[in-house]
């Protein structure tokens, strides 16, 4: 997923923000926001988690679920 997050990173570069977390160097971070699985997106506005998804997805579909959340 990756090279698709990095192309979305760059695309929508002046909309958002993208960080990526080690779940396995963060497990805090894994244990707070309930994650399942992986890969594993979330979406936060003022700090909160407005929207959530897990399992690999296509450039397209990445692009949707992004912009679906702001």
């Amino acid at each position: 997923m990756s090279p698709t997050v990095g192309r979305v990173s760059v695309e929508l570069k002046d909309e958002i923000k993208v960080c990526k977390v080690n779940v396995d160097d963060a497990s805090g971070l894994a244990r707070k926001y309930k994650i399942t699985g992986i890969p594993a997106f979330l979406i936060f506005r003022d700090g909160e988690v407005v929207a959530q998804e897990i399992g690999g997805m296509s450039k397209a579909e990445l692009t949707k679920f992004v912009r679906s959340a702001y």
